[in-house]
């Protein structure tokens, strides 16, 4: 057929259906009188012939629609079907106790899958937003609207993945009942009876109380029970961590009876065998006889020194205050003198009675050297060397320690809390009630966390300290008593405790440790019996975590810089040998390069995240050997930042995070890339990643980040602040004088005012230099902030706006302080000069003096500073713990000290002088006190050392061995500590190494009170 044919064939046709069209139109009706009532022809008028109406719909909803992953055909819902809509069903994917969404699938408001999956993804939170739609229990994948049936059950899921082992629409979760018990219920509220034919219960759990020997006033009331799977050496320990024992450990307990002899306790059986409910118990230090038992010793002489404690009479004979030499402390006293007898009175807190003092001087070993420190003419009655009647209770935790890479964030399954941990502290947060339950168990920096595969466990790990109580070992103890367990490897893990790990066979017991000793060593214990199996060393490289292969425990994999190795246990040799035929060593891998996060998949794929940003995935085959998948490279540079945080959904999402960006991946599909968030950069980045809820069904996520904070939110929503905290070394704190809030400064130039009711952040500004002191002006207006360039920044305390800025030297302001007037403001500086400015009622500081050169020698820089009551006088502590003092209006330092020993001074942040001589006794070989400071009420001063201890005292604190109230809160320095404005609170911070960013907050409560 030539082409004039063609043509004619084509124009034939042409011609028939355009009489078709002239046919319908001249047949009239009602679709026909609508149509030439239009000014212009109809769509399918002008449709060629090959092309149906269905297809022209079909071709619409193609150029319409948007679907994520694949484009589907799908027809709208027509007219001619029914106006009533189809009630159906949603459950989630997963979630058995997700009691589901019954939503009314109608054609005004649904008319394509991708309008009623936006409307689901609204009501049903999943990890990346619905994504898929498969009726229940066909499993059948939904691809139109038209196929959802009334009265039907369907699945919503973010995966191409449907989960059949999940009974969905039967969830657990039951609802309050009132009324009559039902008859199985009767016996659950009656109880069991304690008693059986006349004999006693010895399975019944006993109250005691625990009294300690050398201090009677400190005691604790506790239950134990007879089924506890404790042995008697681990309530010993807990028994230790309850109450003080002034020379620990606890060596022995007795039962307290009327007579003489009291009986000894040796085991569990003779405890509760022999005591019963409501007893008392001794507990006995180093000295291990109480002390009644103890020989009697000869009378003391009339010239020996009144030591008591009680001293509540106003008339008292002569006493001799002495101030001896310590063999064990830091600071020692070496002279003795005199306090003639007077009738002492106290008015509140203002003294009116005053005493003859002689001239001779306290001298005090203070860091090595005597320092030289004249008592005032006032004395206190108070003054006899007692224990404060407050001691310190934990009362909030600030901020989630960011710069541990290893740092964990748990969530315990039954109460939902959120468990991480601060220093010494493991923090759980339960943030519906807003409130913090506390371990306090360790006794240096807590460096791992994990949770047991029973899901009420954690175990947590601790570097090691300086004396055999303090080394490295593992605490096993529970989520919801806080109780511990088991306390294993004492004395075995070299450094600290690096990684910790647990079999998912709950039945094997077996607990892989990995130690921050030179090797490096892996070790596999069973926990239970606290016995270990087998150990190896790993590498000398740093290595970030250890863990079992969770389909096969004879299967271990470390990992960290410069390798990836995988291990096996044999068990016949009891031996760790490496599997060389699997894993990443230096010739595969550069040198710089860190494994920095594992996670497993639910079909025993392991996935790595390294510091360049690539994700890589290692599949096993038959025979044990791992190798790297290589069908999915393309997730090479999945992050442009380090991939710190890998974590796997019950529904098979992989979440990664990388620098301030998080992703989630799907597993069942190729790994393909589904979802994308992006946290602001103020947050920090990605440090962990962990779901709300076990199985992270609704998509919920805590992310912790390199800033030290906890944020919340989904990849559905934005996320917000849950923790905040500092990020860097933090050393300046002060307290409102007006209202219960506090202010501190950090290196990492976040400057944040808290409440100290809320426990919130009031606000938070960023200034242009790190900072290493504060104050805050007596009326509250203002706050002065220490940089580390010499910079005085003044901001509006009520909103923290920057109001000025000057420029008062060119080395760092370690000290900041204003007088009682707030007229005048003093600058201590690291080159050992003071500035003194004034402060104008507008809030401007003005440069008003030069500066005064302390003690004449470069290079003494000042650590702390007062002011007088008067506004006269300065002191000030250099860094050689030297006290000086300054005449203000004359400029010049006073050369005799004795002259102003009666001068009261406004505040007392100074750590040397005579009102904390007897502090200085009170410490252990290689204590220094760091920073001090009094309460506004005067009745207690504080002190924080360098190995992370705070001290209460009673005020003034200058008796000898004066007695204290302590807490370890610390693994090193204490930077800053201040009472809050009423003293019912005292604020601290401190921690470890360069990031000493542990904010804690401390109630003052009666020493009755447990913590």
């Amino acid at each position: 057929m030539d082409m004039s044919q063609r043509k004619a064939l084509a124009k034939l046709a042409f011609d028939k259906w355009k009489l078709k069209i002239e046919e319908n139109r001249k047949k009239g009706g009602k679709r026909q009188q609508k149509q030439t009532r239009e000014p212009m022809e109809s769509k399918n008028e002008s449709l060629p012939p090959q092309m149906s109406e269905e297809e022209d719909e079909n071709v619409s909803d193609k150029e319409d629609g948007n679907r994520r992953f694949e484009a589907r055909t799908e027809p709208r819902i027509k007219n001619s079907e029914s106006i009533k809509g189809r009630r159906a069903i949603f459950y989630r994917n997963g979630d058995p106790n997700f009691k589901g969404r019954r939503v009314n699938v109608n054609r005004k408001s649904h008319q394509t899958l991708n309008i009623l999956m936006t409307d689901l993804n609204s009501m049903i939170e999943t990890p990346s937003g619905v994504e898929y739609i498969f009726s229940w229990p066909e499993g059948k994948l939904i691809e139109s609207v038209t196929e959802i049936q009334d009265q039907q059950a369907y699945i919503v899921s973010s995966v191409r993945k449907l989960n059949r082992d999940v009974k969905y629409g039967k969830s657990r979760e039951q609802y309050w009942q009132t009324g009559k018990p039902k008859h199985d219920d009767v016996k659950l509220i009656k109880g069991a009876g304690g008693m059986q034919n006349g004999s006693p219960n010895y399975k019944k759990p006993r109250v005691f109380t625990i009294v300690s020997n050398m201090h009677r006033n400190s005691w604790e009331k506790v239950i134990l029970n007879p089924d506890t799977k404790q042995n008697f050496e681990d309530i010993m320990a807990d028994i230790a961590d309850m109450i003080y024992i002034p020379e620990p450990p606890l060596r022995a307990l007795y039962q307290m009876g009327k007579t003489l002899p009291f009986r000894p306790i040796e085991s569990l059986t003779t405890l509760f065998r022999e005591c019963k409910d409501g007893d008392t118990l001794l507990a006995c230090g180093e000295e291990k006889i109480p002390n009644e038992m103890q020989p009697k010793r000869p009378a003391p002489s009339s010239h020996s020194s009144d030591s008591g404690t009680g001293g509540t009479s106003r008339k008292r004979p002569m006493k001799k205050l002495q101030l001896e030499s310590s063999q064990s402390s830091r600071g020692e006293v070496s002279q003795i003198f005199d306090v003639s007898p007077t009738r002492n009175l106290r008015v509140g807190s203002q003294l009116v009675s005053r005493k003859s003092w002689n001239d001779a001087c306290v001298r005090v070993k203070i860091n090595g050297k005597f320092k030289e420190f004249y008592p005032p003419t006032v004395t206190y009655y108070e003054e006899d060397g007692g224990k404060p009647d407050k001691s310190l209770k934990l009362d909030w935790v600030y901020g989630y320690n960011g710069n541990d890479p290893r740092s964990a964030l748990l969530v315990l399954p039954d109460t939902g809390e959120l468990v991480y941990y601060v220093s010494c502290v493991a923090v759980l947060y339960d943030r519906t009630s807003a409130t913090q339950r506390y371990y306090l168990g360790h006794t240096e920096e807590i460096t791992c966390m994990v949770l047991l595969p029973d899901g009420e466990k954690i175990a947590t790990g601790q570097q090691s300290g300086k004396t055999a109580a303090e080394d490295a070992h593992v605490r096993i103890w529970d989520g919801h008593s806080l109780s511990t367990y088991f306390v294993i490897g004492l004395g075995a893990f070299s450094q600290g405790v690096l990684s910790i790990a647990f079999s998912p066979d709950m039945e094997n017991d077996l607990m892989l440790v990995v130690d921050d000793s030179d090797k490096h060593v892996l070790s596999v214990w069973q926990y239970k019996t606290e016995k270990c199996l087998a150990q190896t060393g790993t590498t000398g490289d740093p290595v970030m975590q250890g863990c079992f292969y969770p389909f096969d425990d004879t299967i271990i994999i470390t990992y960290g810089k410069g390798h990836l190795f995988f291990w096996k246990l044999d068990w016949d040799k009891y031996k760790i040998w490496r599997d060389k035929k699997s894993g990443l060593t230096e010739e595969d891998m550069p040198k710089q390069v860190q494994v920095t996060a594992l996670t497993f998949t639910s079909t025993g794929e392991v996935v790595i995240g390294d510091s360049t940003g690539s994700i890589t995935v290692w599949q096993r085959d038959e025979k044990d050997i791992f190798s790297v998948d290589s069908d999915y490279s393309f997730m090479k540079k999945a992050h442009k930042r380090s991939v710190n945080a890998l974590c796997v959904l019950e529904d098979g999402t992989l979440l990664s995070g990388g620098g301030n960006t998080v992703r989630a991946w799907d597993t069942m599909n190729r790994f393909k890339r589904v979802k994308e968030r992006q946290i602001p950069e103020m947050y920090g980045h990605v440090r962990s990643i962990v779901p709300q809820i076990s199985g992270g069904y609704d998509g919920g996520l805590f992310i912790g980040t390199t800033r030290s904070h906890v944020l919340e939110g989904s990849l559905q929503t934005n996320f917000s602040y849950l923790v905040q905290g500092h990020s860097e070394e933090l050393w300046a704190i002060a307290t409102s004088p007006t209202e219960p809030v506090f202010v501190t400064a950090g290196h990492d130039q976040f400057v944040v005012k808290w409440s100290a009711v809320s426990h919130h952040a009031i606000w938070k500004v960023q200034v242009e230099r790190p900072c290493v002191s504060i104050a805050i002006e007596p009326k509250g207006r203002l706050v002065a902030l220490g940089t580390t360039a010499g910079r005085l920044i003044i901001l509006n305390a009520k909103n923290g706006s920057h109001l000025q800025t000057i420029q008062a030297g060119q080395v760092q302001i370690n000290a900041i302080s204003f007088s009682q007037d707030g007229q005048s403001v003093a600058l201590g500086d690291h080159d050992g000069y003071i500035y003194l400015f004034s402060a104008g009622d507008d809030g401007h500081i003005y440069a008003t003096h030069s500066s005064l050169l302390v003690h004449n020698v470069r290079d003494n820089f000042i650590t702390q500073l007062d002011w007088s009551n008067d506004g006269t006088y300065i002191q000030a502590v250099t860094g050689d713990y030297d006290i000086v003092f300054f005449d203000v209006e004359k400029l010049q330092k006073v050369r005799f000290p004795k002259v102003i020993r009666d001068v009261d001074w406004y505040t007392q942040t100074c750590t040397v002088g005579y009102p904390l001589a007897g502090a200085w006794q009170s410490l252990k070989g290689g204590e220094v006190i760091n920073v001090a400071t009094r309460s506004n009420y005067r009745d207690f001063i504080a002190t924080g050392d360098n190995k992370g201890r705070l001290r209460l005292y009673k005020f003034p604190c200058s008796a000898n061995k004066p007695e204290f109230h302590n807490k370890k809160a610390y693994s090193t320095n204490v930077t800053a500590v201040a009472f809050t404005c009423d003293d019912s609170h005292m604020i601290s911070s401190g921690g470890q190494g360069t990031g000493d960013t542990a904010l804690f907050q401390w109630a003052l409560v009666n020493p009755s009170i447990q913590r």
